[in-house]
């Protein structure tokens, strides 16, 4: 005859687990974790006591909160992002060594599960522990909570660095749409301070707007000091190169026209009765006439003539800081349309940079009309010696 016997009723000690999960805590936890920390555990623990007694729930129930609240966050010491998992492993492993009834931890890792914040709680016990894992929304330390968490998200969330604007216009549209508190209990203990924190991160929020106002300014700021600074750098090496290249020009200009000056009489003397200097003669001459030419465009002014026309102002296709676009203007006709100018900040921008641009293509002429120049005459005078060379062997 086989005698049953009454399964053998386990007792969970809450101050043991409770020691169980600190020392676990303690231990392994990353360091980097400053809210979901063990004082988190214990805050959210006492609260889930709190409201499950306030909302009458049975003292069983009320343990099997208690334990899901001290297991709910073990999990990070394994992972951050979906720490809910691996918590209720934890707390499971746990529980069937101390011979915890199975389905009391089936219902235990439902409460554990129901912590994510993506998963909306159903039953009472699901909204208690959900309303006591948020309870720090209703506290006087909220905007503490916030700074630890925002610390732990940028040293755990990939690429999570907001401003402070930006981190308070999130934490107000957290509280204001997305949060809510599931039990009276809750809603009689916590709302009230809740409003308050609102009403804190709305006055925080109006700080931030003005300090990244002011921040933008101080930047736009220095971005037009740095911008003008290197339209101003820019004009003045634009100008300076204009100069050099006019310099260059007139050396080219005078060189060569002292040796025509010089070398076309003496070659005209000895052409007469010496037939065969007359190639090199040829080609010496070419040389420094077609120098002489290149030199010239080098120099010569862009044609101009005075006016243009005021309707491309406004799409940046012409420019009045340029005096050739201006000099056959009437005097009150220029007055008014530069004042248009700049009184518009973009069209101002643009006729500084078309000016700029327009320089620059102007002085992009010069120099390569310089750089024939240079390189005929180069050419040039290397074979007008050679030719010379050839000549006087043959002659002689």
């Amino acid at each position: 005859m086989t005698v049953e016997t009454a399964p053998t009723k386990v007792h969970i000690k809450i101050k043991e687990v409770e020691a169980y999960v600190v020392q676990l805590l303690n231990d392994q936890l990353p360091a980097n974790l400053y809210f979901h920390n063990i004082d988190h555990t214990l805050r959210v623990k006492k609260a889930v006591i709190e409201l499950a007694k306030a909302e009458k729930v049975s003292k069983e129930d009320r343990k099997i909160l208690a334990l899901a609240a001290l297991f709910h966050d073990t999990g990070f010491i394994n992972t951050y992002e979906g720490h809910e998992g691996e918590s209720q492993i934890i707390a499971a492993a746990y529980l069937r060594e101390k011979g915890y009834p199975e389905d009391k931890i089936s219902r235990v890792k439902e409460l554990i599960k129901i912590t994510d914040p993506k998963i909306a709680p159903a039953t009472l016990l699901e909204k208690i522990i959900c309303d006591a894992d948020m309870a720090h929304v209703g506290e006087k330390k909220y905007n503490t909570r916030m700074s630890e968490l925002r610390k732990e998200w940028e040293l755990n969330k990939k690429d999570y660095y907001p401003t402070d604007l930006q981190w308070a216009e999130e934490n107000l549209a957290f509280l204001q749409n997305k949060h809510i508190f599931y039990t009276k209990a809750a809603n009689a203990t916590y709302q009230g301070r809740k409003s308050k924190n609102i009403n804190k991160i709305k006055a925080s929020l109006d700080l931030a707007r003005k300090t990244e106002e002011k921040r933008l300014n101080e930047f736009s700021v220095a971005k037009n000091k740095a911008a003008l600074t290197m339209f101003k750098t820019s004009l003045r090496n634009h100008i300076d190169l204009t100069a050099i290249a006019d310099n260059k020009s007139n050396i080219m200009l005078s060189v060569n026209a002292l040796l025509l000056t010089i070398g076309m009489p003496i070659f005209a003397s000895y052409l007469s009765d010496k037939l065969y200097l007359l190639a090199p003669s040829i080609i010496f001459m070419f040389t420094c006439i077609t120098t002489m030419i290149f030199a010239t465009l080098s120099t010569r002014p862009i044609k101009m003539d005075g006016k243009t026309n005021l309707a491309k102002i406004p799409a940046g296709k012409t420019n009045l800081f340029f005096f050739g676009n201006f000099y056959n203007l009437g005097l009150n006709t220029y007055q008014d349309e530069i004042k248009k100018v700049i009184a518009n900040k973009e069209q101002l921008d643009t006729s500084i940079i078309n000016d700029l641009y327009f320089l620059g293509h102007s002085l992009g002429d010069k120099f390569r009309y310089l750089r024939i120049c240079y390189n005929v005459f180069i050419v040039g005078i290397a074979l007008s010696l050679i030719a010379f060379l050839i000549s006087f062997w043959m002659g002689a």
